[in-house]
């Protein structure tokens, strides 16, 4: 089994959050990172997510994107999904704290996902045939969502945070 990690587009290489002053936050996330086996599987259409500017008393934050995980063939597939937190950890960091995030995945856009550990392979995906090869999809088979908890916000200090999520697809 062969596997090729690739930047996306953006090449920014980050997921991202500023927090501006104690009673202020501003928060991104940049999805940078994803993987393809070539010829065999992509994905595409992944993009920025931004949380925006919100006061840590804001509530629990949550971002989702839909975008396409297509396979030449009929067939499956499965995630392995990295942070750049210790372990692997899902988070962001100034350099010196952490807001820790939890991912969702899902191989049926507007459907709940499951909840990713760091690592630990998420298997039994359904993925879009490409009619032509080397064609993309013409719409989402796949979404994740990103949460940063309540608490989280609230314990976090002022300044600028950045991770990347990687994101290694693999056909069964």
């Amino acid at each position: 089994m062969h596997r090729k990690e690739f930047r996306h587009p953006s090449n920014s290489g980050s997921l991202w959050a500023l927090i501006a002053g104690r009673r202020s936050l501003l928060l991104g996330a940049l999805l940078a990172a994803t993987a393809s086996l070539a010829a065999d599987i992509s994905i595409t259409d992944l993009r920025d997510v931004n949380f925006g500017s919100v006061p840590p008393t804001a509530g629990r934050l949550v971002s989702t994107m839909d975008f396409c995980v297509a396979l030449d063939r009929t067939g499956g597939y499965g995630v392995i999904a990295r942070g750049t937190g210790p372990a692997d950890a899902f988070t962001l960091s100034n350099g010196l704290q952490y807001i820790p995030y939890t991912l969702r995945y899902s191989d049926n856009p507007g459907r709940p996902g499951a909840l990713l550990l760091p690592g630990i392979p998420e298997t039994g995906l359904k993925a879009k045939k490409r009619k032509n090869k080397g064609a993309y999809c013409n719409k989402p088979s796949a979404s994740i969502e990103l949460a940063i908890a309540a608490a989280d916000l609230q314990r976090a200090s002022s300044g600028q945070y950045s991770g990347t999520l990687i994101l290694t697809v693999t056909p069964e």
